[in-house]
C-alpha cells in the first residue's frame, strides 16, 4: 500500500493554521480524510472552537467534535485517515499522547513541531501508527501537486473553511 499523499494546498492549510495557533503559544490540529480505501488526502478537516481546548502543552478534543466529524465523514464516504497536531518544540510523541491520542488499530498520528514557525517537509514531524496496542514509529506523508477541501469542525458541527 502507498502511503498517504497530502496535496500541496492541504499542506499550506495546515501549515497556516499550525503557525497561527503556535505563534500564540497554543498548540492545534486537524484531521485528514479521504476516499474509502485509498490514501489521498481529499479533506482537511481543522478544529473549530466549541468542544476543542488548545493549551500550550495539549490539545483536548471532545468526544461529541470527534463524533460530529466521523458521522459527517460517513455521510459522504469518507474516513478519517491520520490525526494530526503540533507541539512547541519537538515531533516526538509524549506520554499524554500515547495514552489519549486515538488508540485505534491502523490508524496514524502526526505531530507537527516548532509551531511558531513548522516545518513545511512533512518527513520533519513526526509519524506514528497504532498496531498491536502501541505507538510505531511510521513512514511520512508525501506531498503532490493539488488542493483539497477544507473545513472547520467541532461540536457545533462541520462547515466550510
Amino acid at each position: 500500500m502507498m502511503g498517504m499523499v497530502i496535496p500541496v494546498g492541504g499542506l499550506t492549510t495546515i501549515l497556516t493554521d499550525v503557525r497561527l495557533y503556535g505563534q500564540a503559544g497554543l498548540e492545534t490540529g486537524a484531521m485528514l480524510l479521504g476516499r474509502m480505501g485509498e490514501q489521498q488526502v481529499d479533506i482537511v478537516a481543522l478544529l473549530g472552537e466549541r468542544g476543542i481546548e488548545r493549551h500550550p502543552d495539549h490539545l483536548v478534543i471532545s468526544g461529541v467534535a470527534l463524533a460530529t466529524l466521523f458521522d459527517w465523514a460517513d455521510d459522504r464516504d469518507a474516513r478519517v485517515l491520520a490525526q494530526l497536531h503540533s507541539h512547541g518544540l519537538s515531533a516526538l510523541m509524549s506520554v499524554t499522547d500515547q495514552r489519549f491520542g486515538l488508540t485505534v488499530e491502523g490508524f496514524t498520528s502526526a505531530i507537527v513541531p516548532e509551531a511558531a514557525c513548522p516545518p513545511a517537509d512533512p518527513s520533519r514531524w513526526g509519524w506514528w501508527m497504532f498496531r498491536g496496542g502501541l505507538w510505531e514509529p511510521s513512514a511520512p506523508a508525501r506531498v503532490a501537486e493539488g488542493s483539497c477541501l477544507t473545513v472547520v469542525f467541532d461540536e457545533s458541527g462541520v462547515r466550510d473553511g
